[in-house]
Protein backbone atom coordinates (compact mmCIF):
# COMPACT_ATOMS: atom_id res chain seq x y z
CA UNK A 1 0.00 0.00 0.00
CA UNK A 2 1.29 3.35 -0.87
CA UNK A 3 2.27 5.75 1.66
CA UNK A 4 0.28 9.25 1.35
CA UNK A 5 2.18 11.99 0.30
CA UNK A 6 3.91 14.57 2.04
CA UNK A 7 1.28 17.86 2.69
CA UNK A 8 3.45 21.15 1.75
CA UNK A 9 2.96 24.13 1.87
CA UNK A 10 1.54 26.34 -0.74
CA UNK A 11 4.58 28.79 -2.23
CA UNK A 12 7.48 26.50 -0.12
CA UNK A 13 11.19 27.02 -1.42
CA UNK A 14 12.82 23.89 -0.79
CA UNK A 15 15.77 21.97 -0.27
CA UNK A 16 15.20 18.41 -1.47
CA UNK A 17 17.97 15.72 -1.20
CA UNK A 18 17.11 12.08 -3.10
CA UNK A 19 19.84 9.93 -2.20
CA UNK A 20 20.68 5.99 -3.55
CA UNK A 21 19.46 2.89 -1.55
CA UNK A 22 22.39 1.80 0.29
CA UNK A 23 24.20 4.63 -0.74
CA UNK A 24 24.75 2.66 -4.18
CA UNK A 25 25.25 5.19 -7.04
CA UNK A 26 21.96 5.91 -9.08
CA UNK A 27 24.00 6.88 -12.04
CA UNK A 28 25.64 5.00 -14.33
CA UNK A 29 26.69 7.34 -17.71
CA UNK A 30 25.61 10.33 -18.60
CA UNK A 31 22.77 9.59 -20.65
CA UNK A 32 21.47 8.53 -16.87
CA UNK A 33 22.40 12.14 -15.76
CA UNK A 34 20.55 13.98 -19.04
CA UNK A 35 17.60 11.86 -18.53
CA UNK A 36 17.06 13.61 -14.97
CA UNK A 37 17.80 16.77 -16.38
CA UNK A 38 15.01 15.83 -19.04
CA UNK A 39 12.58 14.63 -15.58
CA UNK A 40 13.20 17.98 -14.01
CA UNK A 41 11.65 20.14 -16.94
CA UNK A 42 8.50 17.54 -17.42
CA UNK A 43 7.78 18.01 -13.54
CA UNK A 44 7.78 21.70 -14.49
CA UNK A 45 5.21 21.09 -17.26
CA UNK A 46 3.08 19.12 -15.68
CA UNK A 47 2.91 19.95 -11.32
CA UNK A 48 4.28 23.64 -11.56
CA UNK A 49 7.34 22.63 -10.11
CA UNK A 50 10.60 25.38 -10.62
CA UNK A 51 13.99 24.13 -10.23
CA UNK A 52 16.10 27.17 -9.18
CA UNK A 53 19.96 25.19 -8.58
CA UNK A 54 20.20 21.45 -9.22
CA UNK A 55 23.82 19.47 -8.70
CA UNK A 56 24.33 15.27 -9.96
CA UNK A 57 26.24 13.46 -7.76
CA UNK A 58 27.29 9.85 -8.30
CA UNK A 59 24.30 8.14 -5.69
CA UNK A 60 21.83 11.80 -4.75
CA UNK A 61 20.89 14.57 -6.14
CA UNK A 62 20.51 18.01 -4.66
CA UNK A 63 17.42 20.60 -6.28
CA UNK A 64 16.85 23.84 -4.58
CA UNK A 65 12.83 24.06 -5.70
CA UNK A 66 9.83 26.16 -5.30
CA UNK A 67 6.58 24.79 -4.49
CA UNK A 68 3.68 27.35 -6.23
CA UNK A 69 0.63 24.77 -6.11
CA UNK A 70 1.75 22.03 -3.02
CA UNK A 71 2.27 19.30 -5.42
CA UNK A 72 5.84 18.59 -5.20
CA UNK A 73 5.37 14.92 -3.30
CA UNK A 74 3.68 13.71 -6.37
CA UNK A 75 6.50 15.67 -8.59
CA UNK A 76 9.14 14.03 -6.78
CA UNK A 77 7.83 10.60 -6.82
CA UNK A 78 6.58 10.62 -10.32
CA UNK A 79 10.28 11.53 -11.42
CA UNK A 80 11.68 8.93 -9.47
CA UNK A 81 9.66 6.44 -10.17
CA UNK A 82 10.07 6.86 -13.63
CA UNK A 83 14.00 7.29 -13.30
CA UNK A 84 14.36 4.21 -11.33
CA UNK A 85 12.05 2.42 -13.98
CA UNK A 86 14.11 3.34 -16.93
CA UNK A 87 17.52 2.73 -15.15
CA UNK A 88 16.45 -0.82 -14.06
CA UNK A 89 15.42 -1.48 -17.68
CA UNK A 90 19.02 0.54 -19.44
CA UNK A 91 21.28 -1.02 -16.97
CA UNK A 92 19.54 -5.10 -15.84
CA UNK A 93 18.72 -4.15 -12.83
CA UNK A 94 16.24 -5.09 -10.19
CA UNK A 95 14.81 -3.48 -7.14
CA UNK A 96 14.52 0.05 -5.53
CA UNK A 97 17.29 2.49 -6.29
CA UNK A 98 16.75 5.38 -3.99
CA UNK A 99 16.86 4.82 -0.34
CA UNK A 100 13.15 5.69 0.43
CA UNK A 101 11.28 9.26 0.07
CA UNK A 102 13.16 12.22 -0.64
CA UNK A 103 14.85 14.69 2.26
CA UNK A 104 13.57 18.04 1.93
CA UNK A 105 14.04 21.27 3.84
CA UNK A 106 12.28 24.29 4.04
CA UNK A 107 13.73 27.50 3.23
CA UNK A 108 12.84 30.27 4.91
CA UNK A 109 15.26 33.41 4.04
CA UNK A 110 16.43 35.08 1.65
CA UNK A 111 19.94 34.60 3.37
CA UNK A 112 18.72 30.98 3.34
CA UNK A 113 17.84 30.89 -0.10
CA UNK A 114 21.44 31.63 -1.35
CA UNK A 115 23.40 29.58 1.11
CA UNK A 116 21.17 26.49 -0.19
CA UNK A 117 22.67 27.71 -3.36
CA UNK A 118 25.79 27.96 -2.89
CA UNK A 119 25.57 24.87 -1.20
CA UNK A 120 24.46 22.48 -3.68
CA UNK A 121 26.93 24.63 -6.33
CA UNK A 122 29.84 23.65 -4.32
CA UNK A 123 28.98 19.72 -4.06
CA UNK A 124 31.14 18.46 -6.84
CA UNK A 125 34.35 19.66 -4.82
CA UNK A 126 34.80 15.74 -3.04
CA UNK A 127 34.90 15.00 -7.20
CA UNK A 128 36.59 18.08 -9.02
CA UNK A 129 38.74 20.05 -6.38
CA UNK A 130 37.70 24.09 -6.29
CA UNK A 131 39.95 24.82 -9.05
CA UNK A 132 37.65 22.45 -11.99
CA UNK A 133 34.60 23.33 -10.00
CA UNK A 134 32.72 26.10 -12.85
CA UNK A 135 33.23 22.97 -15.49
CA UNK A 136 31.46 20.42 -13.57
CA UNK A 137 28.48 19.50 -15.97
CA UNK A 138 26.10 18.15 -13.94
CA UNK A 139 25.13 21.00 -11.72
CA UNK A 140 23.37 24.55 -12.89
CA UNK A 141 26.38 26.32 -11.80
CA UNK A 142 27.82 26.41 -15.13
CA UNK A 143 25.16 27.84 -16.03
CA UNK A 144 24.82 30.45 -13.44
CA UNK A 145 28.21 31.39 -14.78
CA UNK A 146 27.23 32.17 -18.54
CA UNK A 147 29.13 28.57 -19.37
CA UNK A 148 26.04 26.81 -20.82
CA UNK A 149 23.00 27.75 -21.97
CA UNK A 150 20.19 28.05 -20.11
CA UNK A 151 17.32 25.19 -19.66
CA UNK A 152 13.75 26.25 -20.57
CA UNK A 153 13.10 24.85 -16.95
CA UNK A 154 15.97 25.94 -15.55
CA UNK A 155 15.05 29.52 -13.22
CA UNK A 156 18.10 31.48 -12.33
CA UNK A 157 16.71 35.11 -11.85
CA UNK A 158 15.49 34.85 -8.68
CA UNK A 159 19.04 34.02 -7.06
CA UNK A 160 20.89 35.86 -9.65
CA UNK A 161 18.72 39.23 -9.02
CA UNK A 162 20.14 39.33 -5.07
CA UNK A 163 23.51 40.30 -7.08
CA UNK A 164 21.91 42.40 -9.61
CA UNK A 165 21.46 39.62 -12.04
CA UNK A 166 25.51 39.69 -12.15
CA UNK A 167 27.06 36.31 -13.15
CA UNK A 168 30.48 38.09 -12.18
CA UNK A 169 29.10 38.69 -8.46
CA UNK A 170 27.58 35.32 -7.87
CA UNK A 171 30.58 33.36 -8.96
CA UNK A 172 32.77 35.00 -6.50
CA UNK A 173 29.83 34.30 -3.59
CA UNK A 174 29.96 30.45 -4.92
CA UNK A 175 33.87 30.35 -5.61
CA UNK A 176 35.83 32.47 -2.76
CA UNK A 177 36.27 30.56 0.66
CA UNK A 178 33.83 31.46 3.36
CA UNK A 179 35.05 31.21 6.80
CA UNK A 180 32.61 28.34 7.64
CA UNK A 181 33.74 26.42 4.64
CA UNK A 182 35.62 23.48 5.87
CA UNK A 183 39.52 22.89 5.32
CA UNK A 184 40.83 23.42 1.44
CA UNK A 185 40.02 20.89 -0.86
CA UNK A 186 41.75 19.20 -3.68
CA UNK A 187 40.55 16.62 -6.24
CA UNK A 188 39.57 12.70 -5.35
CA UNK A 189 41.81 10.47 -5.65
CA UNK A 190 43.16 9.63 -9.04
CA UNK A 191 44.65 6.07 -9.59
CA UNK A 192 44.80 3.36 -11.76
CA UNK A 193 43.36 -0.20 -11.89
CA UNK A 194 45.93 -2.03 -11.10
CA UNK A 195 46.95 0.44 -7.89
CA UNK A 196 43.32 0.23 -6.21
CA UNK A 197 43.37 -3.70 -6.84
CA UNK A 198 46.98 -3.66 -5.00
CA UNK A 199 45.76 -0.77 -2.32
CA UNK A 200 42.86 -3.37 -1.81
CA UNK A 201 45.15 -6.36 -1.59
CA UNK A 202 47.74 -4.94 0.94
CA UNK A 203 44.82 -3.20 3.35
CA UNK A 204 43.10 -6.28 3.41
CA UNK A 205 46.01 -9.02 3.44
CA UNK A 206 45.12 -10.95 0.86
CA UNK A 207 47.47 -11.85 -2.04
CA UNK A 208 46.51 -10.62 -5.62
CA UNK A 209 45.32 -14.01 -6.54
CA UNK A 210 42.15 -13.83 -3.86
CA UNK A 211 40.68 -10.75 -6.27
CA UNK A 212 39.29 -13.66 -9.12
CA UNK A 213 38.19 -16.08 -6.01
CA UNK A 214 34.89 -16.49 -5.72
CA UNK A 215 32.45 -18.63 -2.91
CA UNK A 216 29.57 -18.85 -2.11
CA UNK A 217 28.96 -18.03 1.72
CA UNK A 218 32.31 -16.65 1.76
CA UNK A 219 33.02 -13.15 2.17
CA UNK A 220 36.11 -11.70 -0.16
CA UNK A 221 36.93 -7.94 1.59
CA UNK A 222 39.90 -7.90 -0.94
CA UNK A 223 37.48 -8.72 -3.65
CA UNK A 224 34.66 -6.06 -2.33
CA UNK A 225 36.91 -3.01 -2.04
CA UNK A 226 38.40 -3.26 -4.84
CA UNK A 227 35.37 -3.29 -6.15
CA UNK A 228 33.77 -0.47 -4.19
CA UNK A 229 36.86 1.82 -4.53
CA UNK A 230 37.01 1.06 -8.45
CA UNK A 231 33.86 2.10 -9.06
CA UNK A 232 33.88 5.42 -7.13
CA UNK A 233 37.05 6.26 -8.36
CA UNK A 234 35.98 5.81 -11.58
CA UNK A 235 38.75 3.87 -12.99
CA UNK A 236 36.93 1.37 -14.33
CA UNK A 237 32.95 1.09 -16.28
CA UNK A 238 30.92 -1.44 -14.51
CA UNK A 239 31.22 -3.33 -18.10
CA UNK A 240 35.02 -3.30 -17.39
CA UNK A 241 35.13 -4.84 -13.58
CA UNK A 242 31.82 -7.33 -15.14
CA UNK A 243 34.76 -8.80 -17.62
CA UNK A 244 37.70 -8.74 -14.96
CA UNK A 245 36.04 -10.21 -11.83
CA UNK A 246 34.15 -12.48 -13.78
CA UNK A 247 30.62 -10.86 -13.34
CA UNK A 248 27.56 -12.61 -16.01
CA UNK A 249 26.21 -9.37 -15.95
CA UNK A 250 26.56 -5.73 -15.16
CA UNK A 251 24.05 -5.78 -12.34
CA UNK A 252 26.36 -8.11 -10.29
CA UNK A 253 29.01 -5.42 -10.78
CA UNK A 254 26.57 -3.00 -8.43
CA UNK A 255 25.32 -5.54 -6.15
CA UNK A 256 28.71 -6.06 -4.85
CA UNK A 257 29.62 -2.17 -4.44
CA UNK A 258 26.46 -1.74 -2.80
CA UNK A 259 27.16 -5.10 -0.25
CA UNK A 260 30.91 -2.72 0.26
CA UNK A 261 28.99 -0.33 1.21
CA UNK A 262 26.89 -1.90 3.29
CA UNK A 263 30.18 -3.27 4.77
CA UNK A 264 31.76 0.20 5.42
CA UNK A 265 29.03 1.24 7.64
CA UNK A 266 28.33 -2.48 9.56
CA UNK A 267 31.47 -3.68 10.17
CA UNK A 268 34.78 -1.36 11.55
CA UNK A 269 37.39 -3.64 10.59
CA UNK A 270 35.89 -3.22 6.77
CA UNK A 271 35.70 0.21 7.30
CA UNK A 272 39.24 0.51 8.01
CA UNK A 273 40.76 -1.33 5.07
CA UNK A 274 39.44 0.59 3.07
CA UNK A 275 40.69 3.81 5.01
CA UNK A 276 43.97 2.01 4.65
CA UNK A 277 43.52 1.21 0.98
CA UNK A 278 42.91 5.17 0.40
CA UNK A 279 46.37 6.13 2.22
CA UNK A 280 48.44 3.75 -0.06
CA UNK A 281 46.59 5.11 -2.82
CA UNK A 282 47.87 8.77 -2.01
CA UNK A 283 51.11 7.61 -0.76
CA UNK A 284 51.69 5.87 -4.68
CA UNK A 285 50.47 8.81 -6.28
CA UNK A 286 52.57 11.81 -3.85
Amino acid sequence: MPRPLRIIDTDSWLHITLRGADRQDVFTDDRDREHVEELLGEITDRFGVETHAYCLMSNHVHLLQHCTDGGLSEALQYAASTYASRYNWRHDRTGPLFGGRFHSTTIESDEQLLQTSRYIHRNPLAFVGEAALPAYRWSSLGVYLGRRSTPTWLQTSSVLGTFGGTSADYAAFVLERQPTDPGPTGPRLVATHADIELAACSATGADPSALQTTARGNRNDARLLAILLLTELRAATTEQLAERYGFSNTSSVRNAARRARVLEVDDPDFARARRRAEEIIRRRAA
